[in-house]
Parts: C-alpha cells; structure tokens; sequence
C-alpha cells in the first residue's frame, strides 16, 4: 500500500479517536445528570430498579445477535472500496434480518418471564412492568446499532458520537424530566429511556440513507451476505458474553444478595470508573473499520 494510503488512513482513526472521545465525555455528563434526577427525585430505590431493567436488555440486546454488527465493521469498507453497493446493502439487510428473529424472540421472553424474574430472582414485584417495557428494546436497539455500524463502516464516527454520545443522551433526561414532572413514578424514568432509543433509532438510519447513501432505499439488488457474517461475527460471541458479564455481574449479584436501594447507590458511582475506559473505547471506534480497509488497498496493491 502506498505511504501516502497508510497516513490518511491512520489520520482516520486519530480524528474519530477525537471525535469519539469528546463524545463520550458529553454522554457520560449527561449521564450524570440522567442518574442524578432519577435518584434526586424519585430515590436510590427507584434508581436501582431502573439499572436492573437496563442491565436486564444489555444481556438480552448480546443474547439477540449483537457481534453482527462487528461483521458490518469488517466488510462494509470492503465493499466499499470494491464501490460495491448491492454487498453493502446485503450485509444491512442480512444483519437486520439475523437480529429481528433473535431480538424478537428474546425480547419476547423477556416479556412474558418478566413475572419470574422480579418476583423468582430479585424478589422485588415493582421490577415487573419494567421489565416487560425492557422487553421492547432489543427490537428498537438491534436495528439501531446495525446503522451506527455501518456509519462506523464508512469511517464517519461523527454520526455514530451525534447520535449515541449527544442525541440520545438529551432525549432521554429531557423526556424523563418532563414526565416525572408531570408526576410520573419510575415508569416516567422507564418511558424516557426506551425514548431515547426510540427517536435515536429514527436519526441513525437518516444519517446512514440521507448522508451515506441510499443504501437501503434504493433499486439495487442485495447480494445475500448472511453467511459472511454469521462466520465472521458469532465466534466473537464469547468476546461480548464476558463483557457483559464484566459490565453486569456486579449489578446482578448486588440486585440478588440485597436490594434494590443497594443497587442504585452502587451505580451512581461505578460511572466514574467506566469513565477510566474513554481512551481506549474512543481509539477502537474505527480501527476495525480503517483496518479493514487498509487490508483491502493492500490485497489491491499486492495483485495488481
């Protein structure tokens, strides 16, 4: 690969790198601010209950297909390079497609055990219709994370950071502040989370169709790349398991052992260690991307 190549690319992932982490100390403010009205307002109680239903869709959201979109990552600035736009949309469709049967049988479960979870596992019957919203949100945030990684694809963090890191974040204190205003109980903070995702959902597939392509909403025929993606992204299934067990287990055991007063108060301040991981999370946002896509110039450069 030419030099000249290799710099832009590594210019890339320092401008993401950028972008990414000034990102991600917007989210983890607002994230404070997030879990300091929840807890002003409605009690460490409440505040632990709604972590318990968060923790409860991150380990559904891993169980429903979530390293697919680490293949999008992978093949997307292949395809691009090849400006190969019916694999692209293959791949969107192919991961959209793997997703929707595993979040919707998932977030169905989910749903209807909801009942045994709270009362079985964390003895606590309040926990039930927070669940079952819960229950929803694989089907919102699967699709979700399938645009923002083919943003990511492109190599755009900016919309991935617009999206995530900023527009969420405001719409869900800004629609939890108004509906506990309204007088709303923990339902209200519920409401404002599942919100956020929602309307996210809305502005990431606007980035990825109106800023990137059409890529979906256009006349050409997918090529079918489920096979690719299911041999590329599931054996990176174990690597998503242990970070959900590294990022939940201490939630889940405080949830089981105590109560949920308990889990409240220990949320409020693990942000602050996870505030530690900035560096590392802003530097990988496009390394697998750019990688990626140096490969390809290079596989280029080699057979030409």
């Amino acid at each position: 690969m030419p030099e000249g190549e290799e710099k832009k690319i590594i210019n890339t992932i320092a401008k993401g790198a950028g972008i990414t982490a000034i990102g991600l100390v917007f989210s983890k403010f607002f994230t404070y601010l997030y879990r300091a009205l929840v807890g002003r307002y409605l009690g460490p109680e409440a505040y632990g209950m709604l972590t318990t239903g968060i923790m409860i869709v991150g380990i559904a959201s891993t169980l429903s297909g979530s390293p697919i979109k680490q293949g999008l990552k992978k093949f997307i600035p292949e395809y691009r390079d090849d400006n190969n736009t019916a694999s692209i949309k293959g791949a969107i469709l192919s991961a959209l497609k793997i997703n929707f049967i595993g979040s919707l049988i998932v977030g169905t479960a989910i749903f209807f055990s909801a009942e045994f979870i709270a009362v079985q596992i964390f003895e606590n019957a309040a926990l039930i219709p927070i669940i079952k919203v819960m229950g929803f949100v694989p089907i919102l945030s699967r699709p979700y994370n399938i645009f923002l990684a083919t943003t990511i694809g492109f190599n755009k963090a900016k919309y991935k950071v617009i999206t995530a890191n900023f527009f969420q974040n405001i719409i869900q204190l800004g629609v939890t502040a108004a509906l506990l205003y309204t007088g709303m109980n923990i339902m209200g903070a519920v409401w404002g989370w599942v919100a956020g995702i929602a309307l996210s959902l809305i502005l990431a597939f606007y980035f990825m169709e109106k800023k990137l392509g059409p890529l979906l909403l256009n006349k050409i025929t997918p090529e079918n790349k489920t096979r690719e993606l299911v041999i590329f992204s599931y054996p990176l299934m174990m690597s998503s398991i242990i970070g959900i067990a590294l990022g939940w287990t201490d939630t889940a055991f405080i949830g089981y052992f105590l109560d949920q007063s308990a889990v409240g108060l220990y949320n409020a301040a693990y942000p602050i260690a996870i505030a530690l991981t900035i560096p590392s999370s802003a530097m990988g946002t496009l390394a697998l991307s750019s990688f990626s896509e140096m490969n390809k110039k290079g596989q280029d450069t080699e057979y030409a």
